[in-house]
């Protein structure tokens, strides 16, 4: 059976790493991925660059922070230091200052002060910083007036919608999707585990995730219809791990907990820390 595509250029990018650029085509290869649309191939992408030590990234990578991909912004953080970007330091700065993880300020922090992090935080996944990080967790308790999303685990989730129904599943290790059907039609939307459907006002919101085996992730995304009928879905924010409980505040707010701590969603885009 063939792999999908983005395991194709998953595999790719970490050979990459391994065994170095060999011609201009793997280079424009790794451009393509940091600036492409998959996140995980975006920060695996950054990690590349890094081990491969290529300076002329280093405008590609100070673009690349972002406060929606924390895993992104590690990666792209520790290349940009590692490859003594002029403007580095004062960026790592701003981001040990200001921004919404704190692991990810601890690192930063770090980088500021030491020019290089432990070498097995490095080479074993996009998700390292949460891994070493002596950051802990802030957690704060449920609040039980509000509904609950989530419901039982494996659950079909089902949203009355425009003459149809978004139906969220999730099957744990057996993957999940977001799918619309009507009469007519039957299309699918995320092609992941979903664990709530959020519509807040006009917007519709998906939150997706598992935690198995050595993988622990979830994301937010908006949920859009155009014109024609057709959904997407667009990635907002990568939590920091699976949300066992997800709750929504009456003025629109959703909270997302989980082994990682505490986060709300807030209505103006942003995510803020429990502590």
């Amino acid at each position: 059976m063939q792999q999908p595509e983005s395991s194709r250029n998953f595999t790719r990018l970490r050979q990459l790493a391994e065994l170095g650029f060999q011609d201009q085509k793997d280079v424009t290869f790794v451009l393509e991925k940091l600036n492409g649309d998959d996140w995980d191939l975006r920060a695996e992408a950054a990690r590349t660059l890094r081990l491969n030590h290529y300076a002329k990234a280093i405008p590609q990578l100070a673009a690349a922070l972002s406060p929606h991909d924390w895993c992104l912004t590690f990666e792209a953080m520790v290349a940009l230091k590692e490859l003594n970007a002029p403007q580095a330091d004062a960026m790592l700065k701003d981001i040990a200052s200001t921004y919404w993880l704190p692991a990810i300020r601890e690192v930063a922090h770090k980088l500021t002060v030491d020019r290089h992090l432990p070498k097995v935080a490095l080479t074993t996944s996009i998700w390292a910083p949460l891994d070493y990080c002596s950051t802990e967790s802030f957690r704060c308790p449920v609040q039980r007036d509000y509904p609950s999303l989530k419901g039982a685990r494996r659950a079909p989730l089902v949203l009355d919608i425009q003459g149809g129904k978004l139906i969220g599943t999730d099957h744990g290790e057996w993957g999940g999707e977001l799918g619309f059907i009507d009469e007519k039609t039957t299309q699918t939307v995320i092609d992941e585990n979903v664990l709530a459907i959020v519509w807040r006002g006009s917007r519709i919101f998906a939150v997706t995730g598992l935690d198995h085996g050595g993988l622990n992730r979830g994301d937010i995304w908006k949920v859009l219809r155009s014109d024609d009928g057709r959904w997407s879905a667009r990635r907002l924010w990568r939590l920091p791990g699976t949300p066992y409980e997800i709750v929504a505040a009456p003025d629109g707010t959703i909270g997302l907990f989980g082994r990682f701590g505490s986060v709300l969603y807030r209505t103006d885009d942003t995510l803020q820390w429990l502590g």
